[in-house]
């Protein structure tokens, strides 16, 4: 058999109502009636012991909190029976509010305790539902279900150990207190209005006569609180400021409002004092006065003050400037759209800049004027350009600026303008350093860059010999443009000539300008017109067969031969065979460049004569 204490114990703490309104309140008092009041008892204890919840024993355990000795709850180990001669039960014993609201704030408040003498652990529970109507609510079935009650509002010894501690660390207690000691929870986590329930929850496992836990313990005063009075937030503000709106925050729906001065009835009022003054509110919940009224007060400040510094008040186009604001303010805004105190501007022409700051409501502001004088816009010229390898000196202009300054390198510098100068033999680009001084002071510089362009070289292609009475084609390379003499004159690249009817040594000259301007040294070329008669008989006076012309470029000719003739490249492939009678035109355009062999032979195939040509 458990034993139960028989001595008694002074409150350790008193609850108090503080600036809130109460919606419950019950201390049980003898002879309590939970039907009557509202309350729901609920025994799911495995397996249900002989008692559920009852009054308090103040004689034979300890007297209530408050009130009379019996005027408390309690429960004890006969919430649950054995299930065998050394096993206990699991209790779980539920003692549930009337339906209330529930605000975000209010405040759920009681005392417990258990036995000074008591030999097991004992655990309560706090829980919540939000489900609304009381049908809704339920603790569950069995020694384990919960129901709707999902939130754990604290829990006193869930590790059931004997031991009298009262501190909350975490939402739970690690022991229980053997004096009467008041909890109180914050309702945390509500958002808007809700109705549901508490439960306080009488839950050890291994419970019972002859369990290893559960004793006695007893539950009183009880209260449900919303809070009473919002809080409103003072403001500094300033002379010709905007309108400052005071709201009260903290209140519940059924709070109403009234404030002074101003008469206004609303959670908000609007006001422009001229000069400070203290506003005060005075909330009733539900029709009763809160026991405190809410002061705020409107501080009307002199303006702000905002002075603007500058690094320099004058400067020259494409120089940075800093300005610097200074007040008492923590906010900036300057016109380019800076937030900080401090910023640097880089303005091109004479600038106005403002600023403005706020502190609280209060605010201020102030410009400042940069002067901008126009830097140089500086331009230089070569003479002569372009500059190619050859020409040794150049004079070099600038203009924009009222002095000017010329660096070569190499300490040499010139004040001197226009600047004649000797320039490099090998082509390149050579720095030279150009500064002007306007007449404003402002300087503009940089690195102009002398460039030697090189020469081209031009080279020439074409037969050596043509046939009088055809056109000779002369391809020009090395350059960009080119300009024909001599015995052909133009422009056109390639350069097609006619060679004329007269045999005769002709001779054309190029010169070419590439894309800097640059031209080169004339480039000749002599080209043999021929009659393409008796000079081209290649196998002797004793036999009148000829071949012509060579060098040859797309045909070549053979005559005074009945027989054949066979063409061979320089690396002795046959390129070429065909049967002769008279005169035959060879077409060679398909051959490349270079050197061919050829042999002419009787239809008897006695080799007559071998000669070199050449196509080009």
């Amino acid at each position: 058999m458990k034993k139960i204490t028989l001595s008694l114990f002074a409150a350790a703490c008193s609850l108090s109502s503080g600036f809130s309104q109460v919606v419950l309140q019950e201390d049980f008092t003898s002879p309590f009636n939970p039907v009557t009041a509202g309350w729901t008892v609920q025994n799911e204890s495995t397996p249900i012991g002989v008692i559920d919840w009852f009054q308090g024993n103040g004689a034979g355990v300890f007297p209530a909190y408050n009130g009379g000795p019996n005027d408390y709850y309690g429960a004890n180990f006969n919430n649950t029976t054995s299930l065998t001669a050394t096993t206990g039960g699991d209790i779980s014993n539920w003692l549930i509010t009337p339906v209330v609201t529930i605000y975000d704030g209010a405040l759920l408040q009681f005392a417990t305790r258990q036995s000074t003498a008591a030999i097991a652990a004992d655990r309560l529970q706090v829980r919540m539902s939000t489900a609304g109507a009381s049908a809704s609510i339920t603790p569950g079935v069995g020694s384990t279900g919960v129901g709707t009650f999902t939130d754990v509002l604290l829990d006193i010894n869930p590790n059931l150990i004997l031991n009298n501690t009262s501190v909350v660390s975490s939402g739970s207690v690690n022991g229980y207190p053997t004096a009467w000691t008041v909890f109180s929870v914050q309702i945390s986590g509500v958002t808007g209005t809700v109705t549901g329930k508490f439960a306080f929850r009488y839950f050890v496992t291994n419970g019972g006569i002859t369990g290893a836990n559960s004793d006695y313990i007893g539950f009183d005063a009880v209260k449900y609180t919303l809070p009473c009075g919002p809080t409103v937030q003072s403001f500094t503000t300033c002379v010709g400021a905007n309108s400052t709106t005071l709201n009260a925050i903290g209140g519940t729906p059924a709070t109403t409002y009234s404030w002074s001065p101003g008469g206004g009835t609303g959670s908000s009022i609007v006001v422009n004092p001229s000069a400070t003054q203290v506003y005060t509110l005075y909330p009733s919940v539900n029709g009763s006065l809160c026991p405190t009224p809410v002061e705020a007060t409107v501080t009307v400040a002199a303006a702000l003050g905002v002075n603007v510094a500058s690094s320099a008040s004058t400067i020259c186009s494409g120089n940075t400037v800093t300005l610097t604001a200074t007040s008492s303010a923590s906010t900036y805004s300057w016109s380019n759209g800076a937030t900080t105190a401090v910023i640097t501007v880089t303005p091109n022409n004479t600038t106005t800049y403002s600023v403005g700051a706020i502190s609280g409501l209060c605010v201020g502001g102030n410009t400042i004027t940069i002067n901008v004088n126009a830097s140089p816009t500086l331009t230089y010229a070569v003479n002569p350009f372009p500059i190619c390898v050859g020409v040794t000196n150049v004079t070099v202009s600038t203009l924009g600026a009222s002095t000017y300054t010329y660096d070569l390198g190499g300490g040499n510098t010139f004040s001197n303008n226009p600047l004649a100068i000797t320039v490099p033999t090998v082509a390149g680009s050579y720095p030279l350093g150009i500064s002007g001084t306007a007449a404003n002071g402002c300087i503009s510089g940089g690195n102009a860059f002398i460039v030697v362009n090189p020469n081209p070289t031009v080279t020439v292609t074409s037969s050596l010999v043509e046939c009088v009475n055809s056109t000779v084609s002369l391809t020009a390379s090395g350059a960009s443009t080119y300009s024909w003499s001599g015995a052909g004159t133009g422009t056109t690249n390639p350069l097609s000539s006619p060679t004329g009817s007269t045999a005769v040594v002709r001779t054309y000259t190029v010169v070419g300008t590439a894309t800097t301007g640059c031209s080169s040294a004339p480039a000749v070329r002599t080209i043999t017109i021929s009659a393409c008669t008796g000079i081209e008989n290649i196998f002797g006076n004793n036999v009148e067969t000829s071949v012509f012309p060579n060098p040859f470029t797309n045909e070549l000719q053979v005559s005074g031969l009945d027989g054949y003739v066979k063409v061979y490249n320089a690396l002795g492939q046959l390129v070429f065979s065909t049967k002769v009678y008279d005169t035959t035109t060879i077409n060679t355009s398909e051959y490349s460049k270079g050197v061919y062999i050829l042999k002419a032979y009787t239809n008897q195939g006695t080799e007559l004569k071998t000669t070199k040509l050449i196509k080009n």
